[in-house]
């Protein structure tokens, strides 16, 4: 096994903490190193998923899904969360275009960005529904055309 893997990594660790357990007078372990992120090639992506490389690329183009870093020959990497990502995304193309889901995607986003909005002035007037909202927007930020009826 490659002396460099997160997997040999490991193992000298467990080795470590065997053998500093088994010392009577053993002080505490030292701390772990920061184990580097795993990043996945286009790839190895669409095999764990089921995807294709040119559905992968289009997501990544039109920006459903964020490349981390790229390889020195140019090749994307993305990290861990763009499985879950993949998978909202396949849940979204249900009733959903891919636009759409961008938008929704991007919402959600934002929101986890700041989840705790700052509260309004006391004294400040009340916002309706529609102030502060972009023209042929509904309430969730997608075009008006998408609702079956306009509302009020």
């Amino acid at each position: 096994m490659p002396e460099g893997t997160p997997h040999a990594v490991r193992a000298r660790i467990g080795e470590y903490v065997r053998r500093v357990s088994r010392t009577p007078d053993a002080r505490p372990p030292e701390p772990v190193p920061h184990l580097p992120r795993k990043l996945y090639r286009v790839s190895e992506i669409a095999q764990h998923l089921g995807l294709t490389r040119q559905t992968l690329h289009n997501y990544a183009t039109i920006g459903l899904i964020q490349e981390d870093a790229r390889t020195p020959g140019g090749q994307r990497l993305f990290d861990e969360s763009v499985f879950a990502r993949l998978l909202e995304i396949r849940r979204l193309k249900g009733g959903h275009r891919l636009s759409d889901i961008r938008r929704l995607l991007e919402s959600a986003d934002r929101s986890e960005a700041a989840p705790f909005a700052a509260p309004a002035h006391p004294e400040a007037p009340a916002a309706s529904a529609h102030e502060g909202r972009a023209s042929g927007t509904n309430e969730s930020g997608l075009p008006s055309t998408l609702d079956s009826q306009e509302r009020p």
